[in-house]
């Protein structure tokens, strides 16, 4: 949804003419003069207000609440056909178009747009939808990584705002920048989960003889999406431009959607073998095919993922992972290291009392009291010792030695 910025009239353009007394003269009333009657004096204490002063006064930025009830004459309806015979319905995910979809062998797409609700005005017959913005985390710069397919929510909050960012947030766009419906999904689940990659729900038919680049052209414009991350835009007076602050956040469980599966509604789908696509998408090399993993056809809607090897998406460790802090002080480092669910195996001080806090702090870790240049102490090897991961905090160059 646009705002449009208020008009500024510069004071300059309008000069304000103040007439005070010793300036009027009298008109006779009498006489049959055609000079202009007076019809109002002003003092020095009360100057006029002009119609170009009184403008400026009505044109100050004010807030104006986004995303309010929906009152008469709008009201909220269902769903909505479209003239190519789509129905909309809310929970649908559409794709809006953009003149870049139509220049040829280019992967380009528009924003998305999660609808919330279907509004339609009764005196004009315009329909328009209400939700969230969605956009390819590609065209965000760095934010985040660059996925196939994954998605971010941008979310743009006036900082007088007091509301959630999910109802403050919330765009309107017309129905007439509809280009499709794709498959969609809000999720706080980790990558890649729930995307076209996992369980094979996104299938080929090798009999087309698709080449790779083909078939990554086909999961962009066809495959599923998946929303996991927010991105909340700060700005001031409801104007869209550079955000003052921001929020980059993962969607919390309440946040996501209710049901994580379920087949797209929009075009479906090969009914053959499975792909894979690498993690980066810009790999020249990113999506790899196992012809050899056949699915087969149950019912519709449901595949095999036939024989081919998946791994974990999140392997887990068999072991502890251990902690070792030098320059430890009290033991701030390794408190933190413990709250992660680490290992602490030892700390190394030169300061005496602060090795003795450390040794209380932890009393399952080995305190050292000694230099870290006669680091491992005598009566341990460096490979007793080993850990993980190490914590170093020298101090600064004014209590150093080295200096």
């Amino acid at each position: 949804m646009s705002f449009t910025s208020p008009i500024s009239i510069d004071d300059g353009e309008d000069e304000v003419v103040n007439l005070w007394d010793d300036q009027l003269e009298l008109i006779d009333y009498d006489s049959d003069s055609s000079e202009p009657e007076i019809t109002a004096v002003y003092t020095r204490e009360t100057p006029p207000t002009t119609a170009a002063s009184s403008y400026r006064k009505k044109t100050r930025p004010s807030l104006r609440l986004h995303n309010g009830p929906i009152v008469l004459p709008d009201s909220e309806i269902p769903k909505y056909g479209l003239g190519d015979g789509t129905v909309i319905v809310q929970g649908d995910t559409v794709e809006l178009t953009n003149d870049k979809q139509l220049m040829p062998d280019t992967n380009q797409s528009g924003d998305f747009f999660r609808v919330k609700n279907i509004i339609v005005n009764h005196q004009t017959d315009d329909v328009r939808l209400r939700g969230y913005r969605l956009r390819r985390t590609k065209y965000l710069s760095q934010l985040f990584d660059w996925k196939l397919n994954e998605l971010a929510m941008v979310l743009c909050v006036n900082e007088t705002d007091t509301r959630s960012a999910f109802i403050a947030g919330m765009e309107e766009v017309s129905v007439d920048e509809i280009f499709r419906i794709r498959d969609c999904v809000l999720t706080n689940k980790p990558y890649p989960l729930l995307s076209f990659r996992d369980s094979g729900c996104w299938k080929f038919d090798f009999r087309k003889g698709l080449s790779i680049d083909e078939m990554k052209e086909q999961v962009f414009h066809e495959g599923r999406l998946v929303c996991r991350v927010v991105n909340i835009l700060i700005v001031r007076n409801n104007k869209k431009g550079k955000a003052q602050s921001g929020i980059v956040r993962h969607l919390y469980a309440r946040e996501a959607d209710a049901v994580s599966t379920g087949a797209a509604r929009g075009p479906g789908a090969s009914r053959t073998d499975s792909i894979q696509v690498d993690d980066d998408e810009e790999s020249d090399e990113s999506v790899v095919v196992d012809p050899d993993s056949a699915g087969r056809r149950k019912r519709r809607g449901h595949f095999s993922s036939g024989s081919r090897k998946r791994h974990s998406p999140m392997p887990i460790k068999a072991r502890q992972l251990t902690f070792g802090d030098v320059f430890c002080g009290a033991g701030g480092s390794s408190q933190g290291a413990k709250q992660a669910g680490l290992s602490i195996k030892w700390g190394l001080d030169f300061d005496d009392d602060a090795i003795e806090a450390y040794e209380l702090n932890h009393t399952g870790a080995l305190p050292f009291n000694c230099s870290a240049h006669d680091f491992p102490p005598e009566g341990y090897t460096s490979e007793q010792l080993r850990v993980d991961v190490v914590h170093l905090s020298p101090p600064c160059c004014f209590f150093s030695p080295a200096q």
